[in-house]
C-alpha cells in the first residue's frame, strides 16, 4: 500500500471553492452546515431525553393520582354508607356479607351500617320490663261506684285486688334558706365576732351548692349550652339565674376542684398503665387541642395550643414506668415509656381501607389479607407467625406508596403491636382514650369550644372530676355538690373508695 504523503502546512486546495467531489458545492461551505447540523442533532437529542424524563415523571404522578383517586372514592364509599344506609328487602345479600366482615372487626365499638332484616330483639331472647319498686311512698284506692258494662249501682266488693306501680318526678321547687350567723363577745380579748359555716352554705353566695353543681352537670355531663341550662333550672325548678352567673359557677367549681386535678395528675404519672389521645378544640376560633390520658379509673383532660410532644411529656415525665397505649401518632414516640403498645383497631382499619381502595392491586390485596389475618390470630389468642410474616416482607417494597406506608409502619412499631399479648391486663386497642373523648367530641359540636382561656381550664378540671367519678362509680352530680361543702381530701377518698353500687 503506497504511503499517504504529508501535505505542507501552508498548502490549499485550488478547487476548496467548487470541489467536483462535492458537485461543486464550496468545502468550507460544507463544513459549516455540517457543525450546524450536529449542534443541532445535539439540541434534539438533549430535548430527547429531557422528554424521556418528564413522561417518566408524569408516569410516576399519574400513577399516583389513580392511587389517590382509588383512595378517596373508597373514603368517599365509607361516608356515604354511614350516612345513607341500605334499606330493608330482599337482594341484600352482599350488604350481609359486609355487614358479617364488620361484624369480625376488632373495633367493638363500631357499628353496623348496613341493618337488614327486621329491627329488635333477636329470636329466643328473653323479654324483660322494670323491676318492681323497693319501697312504696304512697298508697291510692281505686274503686267504682257503678258498674263500667250495664251503670248498675249494686256492687259488691270481692277480695282480689290488682296493685299497678308508678314512679314519678316530684316537681322541684327553689329552696330558700337563711342561715343566721350570731355574734359574740369574748371577755378574754373583749372582741365581738361571728363565724362558722352552716351545713351547705357557701359563704358570699346567693346560689346554693345543689343548684350550682346541678348546673354543671347539664353543661359537662350531659352537654347543654349555658342559655339552656338557665331555661332547665327556670321550667323545672322556678329558679331564675343569668347565662353568665352560670360562667361564675363553673370558675368557683374549678377552683374547689384544683386539688383534685392535681391528686390526679399525679395518679397518672405513677400509674401502671395509661392511654393517650387528643382531639381538635377551638378556643374563640382558633384551633387548639384537648389531650386525654386515662384508664379504668381516671380521666385526665388538658386543652393545650400544642399537639406536640412537649404535653405528653409534661404529663407523663421524662421516664414513665408504666405502659402507654396510643395510635400511631409522632408525638407519643418520644415519650420514654417502659413499654408501649399501639392500637392495632388503626392497623385493622387502614388493611380495610386499602382492600376497598386498590381492589385490582394483586400485591396490595395479599399483603392487607396477611397482615388482617396475622392482627386477628394475635388479638384472639391464637398462635401467630409474626416471624414468618416479617421475614417474608422486610425487604419487599410494595409498589402502591399507601400500601407501602402501612408496610413501613408495621415495622416501624414492630415492637410495640404485640405488648398486650405479654400483659393481659393492657388492652391491643386504644378505643378507652377514644370513648373518653367522644363527651367532648359532642360537647364541641353543640358549643363550638372555649371562648376565652379561663373556659379551657374548666372544662379541663370539670370535665375530668366528672368523667373520673363515673368511671368509678360515684353519682356524678353528688361528687359535685361534695366538692363545693366538703374538703379535698375527703371528696378524693370519696371518689376512689366509695363507688355505686351496680
Amino acid at each position: 500500500m503506497r504511503e499517504k504523503q504529508k501535505l505542507p502546512w501552508d498548502w490549499e486546495c485550488h478547487q476548496q471553492d467548487h470541489c467536483p467531489h462535492l458537485d461543486g458545492v464550496s468545502t468550507q461551505w460544507t463544513l459549516t452546515e455540517l457543525e450546524m447540523v450536529r449542534s443541532q442533532n445535539s439540541h434534539l437529542w438533549q430535548e430527547v431525553f429531557s422528554w424521556r424524563d418528564e413522561n417518566q415523571s408524569l408516569r410516576q404522578e399519574l400513577k399516583h393520582l389513580q392511587e389517590e383517586n382509588d383512595w378517596l372514592k373508597a373514603q368517599l364509599k365509607q361516608v356515604h354508607r354511614r350516612w345513607y344506609r341500605t334499606g330493608k328487602g330482599k337482594g341484600k345479600d352482599k350488604d350481609k356479607n359486609t355487614e358479617k366482615e364488620d361484624n369480625e372487626n376488632l373495633d367493638p365499638e363500631e357499628e353496623n351500617t348496613t341493618p337488614s332484616g327486621k329491627r329488635g330483639a333477636p329470636l329466643g331472647h328473653p323479654g324483660t320490663t322494670r323491676s318492681k319498686p323497693d319501697h312504696v311512698d304512697e298508697t291510692i284506692d281505686v274503686t267504682l261506684h257503678e258498674c263500667p258494662f250495664c251503670r248498675g249501682e249494686e256492687l259488691t266488693e270481692c277480695d282480689k285486688t290488682e296493685d299497678h306501680y308508678q314512679e314519678d318526678i316530684i316537681p322541684a321547687r327553689v329552696k330558700v334558706t337563711c342561715y343566721r350567723h350570731h355574734y359574740y363577745y369574748c371577755a378574754h380579748c373583749q372582741n365581738t365576732f361571728s363565724g362558722g359555716v352552716g351545713e351547705g352554705e357557701l359563704p358570699g353566695s346567693y346560689i346554693g351548692p345543689y343548684a350550682r353543681s346541678m348546673s354543671a352537670f347539664l353543661r359537662y355531663g350531659i352537654g347543654i349550652p349555658y342559655r339552656k341550662v338557665r331555661v332547665i333550672l327556670e321550667e323545672m325548678a322556678g329558679l331564675k339565674i343569668d347565662a353568665s352567673s352560670l360562667v361564675n359557677f363553673d370558675k368557683h367549681l374549678k377552683r374547689k376542684a384544683q386539688s383534685f386535678y392535681h391528686d390526679l395528675k399525679d395518679k397518672v404519672r405513677w400509674s401502671d398503665h395509661i392511654h393517650a389521645d387528643e382531639t381538635g378544640w377551638p378556643v374563640n376560633g382558633k384551633g387548639q387541642w384537648l389531650w386525654c390520658f386515662t384508664n379504668s379509673q381516671l380521666a385526665l383532660y388538658h386543652i393545650d395550643p400544642s399537639r406536640g410532644s412537649k404535653v405528653p411529656l409534661s404529663f407523663l415525665g421524662d421516664q414513665y414506668n408504666g405502659i402507654l397505649i396510643s395510635d400511631f401518632y409522632s408525638a407519643y414516640g418520644p415519650i420514654k415509656a417502659w413499654r408501649k403498645q399501639k392500637c392495632l383497631v388503626h392497623l385493622l382499619r387502614d388493611c380495610k381501607k386499602l382492600q376497598e381502595a386498590f381492589p385490582k392491586d394483586v400485591e396490595v390485596m395479599v399483603f392487607a389479607d396477611q397482615l388482617i389475618s396475622l392482627l386477628k390470630k394475635a388479638t384472639s389468642g391464637k398462635r401467630f407467625p409474626i416471624k414468618t410474616f416479617l421475614k417474608f416482607w422486610e425487604k419487599k417494597r410494595i409498589e402502591n406508596t399507601r400500601a407501602e406506608k402501612l408496610r413501613k409502619r408495621v415495622f416501624k412499631f414492630q415492637e410495640e403491636l404485640f405488648t398486650f399479648r405479654k400483659y393481659p391486663q393492657i388492652d391491643s386497642n386504644n378505643n378507652l382514650a377514644e370513648r373518653q373523648l367522644r363527651p367532648n367530641v359532642i360537647m364541641r359540636k353543640i358549643t363550638y369550644g372555649s371562648r376565652e382561656t379561663s373556659g379551657t381550664s374548666n372544662h379541663s378540671i370539670i370535665m375530668s372530676l366528672i368523667q373520673t367519678a363515673k368511671l368509678n362509680g360515684n353519682r356524678e352530680l353528688e361528687i359535685l355538690q361534695d366538692v363545693l361543702t366538703k374538703d379535698p381530701e375527703s371528696v378524693i377518698r370519696k371518689i376512689y373508695s366509695h363507688p355505686r353500687s351496680a
